[in-house]
């Protein structure tokens, strides 16, 4: 008769625990509005769901690359933008002088404005990282000579800048200055120099300017087409992270109105199991005597 009573009790601990934890786990599809809150509520589903999140966090990292390529294209565009109104204004300049319109003394003050100028877009940051340095993003990329001041030297190297915007596509953001601004830079020196002697080559110096202007130009046009890709990449980007968001739902969201009508019946079932638990743990090992 001990033996009985014991497993009776041990019987109705045993239900006890079955309607708790199912009606916690009824209360938890509630609270959280999810069906799958850990692994055994379904392990497929689980799985699923985790393969899900860690493709949405990639494309989340991917549009913070994005966020930041942006930027640097902004910077980039309004930097070189500003430096070819300085090249335009310089190529003024030197029509002026040929033209006898313009004292040389007063050209050659206009010009180190300019080249100073120019020399501080060059070296244009984001952050703390240099746009023009190539790879080299935390070194200033251009810097007067200290033993030659009318000199620029360039301190970057020769490979662009790029952020990745895909497994395996990247988009080119920071460029290699010396192959923009390093004839920029050598042609307004020379022309600091010498403009006052009849003997410099004015015209010659307006033509290298021409080609320093199609240079700008085609690296804006570079910039305006990294930006066309960022925004494709982004629409792209949205598109996909509402897909798996969908799907991502579909697999764990819970409906609530069958979770609500669900924790009630194991409320329910709980509730009784804890009634007729009461009523037989009342009973006295003499009442089964």
């Amino acid at each position: 008769m001990k033996i009985a009573t014991r497993t009776l009790y041990e019987n109705i601990i045993n239900n006890l625990s079955r309607a708790s934890i199912d009606m916690s786990k009824a209360n938890e599809t509630v609270s959280t509005g999810r069906k799958i809150n850990t692994a055994s509520d379904d392990p497929l589903g689980f799985v699923s769901v985790l393969d899900i999140r860690s493709s949405i966090a990639n494309i989340e990292q991917v549009g913070r690359n994005i966020t930041a390529g942006k930027l640097w294209a902004h910077v980039s565009e309004s930097s070189l933008n500003g430096a070819y109104e300085f090249l335009y204004q310089t190529k003024a300049l030197l029509v002026n002088v040929n033209n006898s319109d313009l004292e040389p003394d007063q050209a050659a003050d206009t010009l180190n404005g300019y080249i100073n100028q120019i020399l501080s877009l060059a070296n244009a940051r984001v952050n703390d990282s240099y746009i023009f340095a190539g790879t080299k993003t935390d070194t200033k990329p251009f810097s007067f000579d200290e033993a030659n001041p009318d000199q620029v030297n360039y301190n970057g190297n020769a490979d662009p800048f790029s952020v990745k915007v895909g497994i395996d596509t990247c988009v080119t953001v920071g460029a290699n200055g010396e192959e923009i601004f390093g004839d920029i830079f050598e042609t307004l020196i020379e022309a600091k120099l010498n403009i006052d002697d009849p003997a410099y080559d004015i015209e010659g110096a307006i033509d290298d300017i021409e080609d320093q202007l199609d240079t700008l130009t085609a690296a804006i046009s570079d910039v305006t087409f990294a930006m066309i890709q960022f925004d494709v990449k982004e629409k792209i980007l949205e598109d996909l992270h509402c897909a798996y968001e969908d799907e991502k739902a579909l697999i764990e969201n819970a409906d609530i109105n069958e979770a609500v009508v669900n924790l009630k019946m194991k409320q329910l079932v709980y509730e009784t199991a804890m009634s007729s638990s009461a009523s037989v743990m009342a009973l006295s090992i003499v009442d089964y005597m």
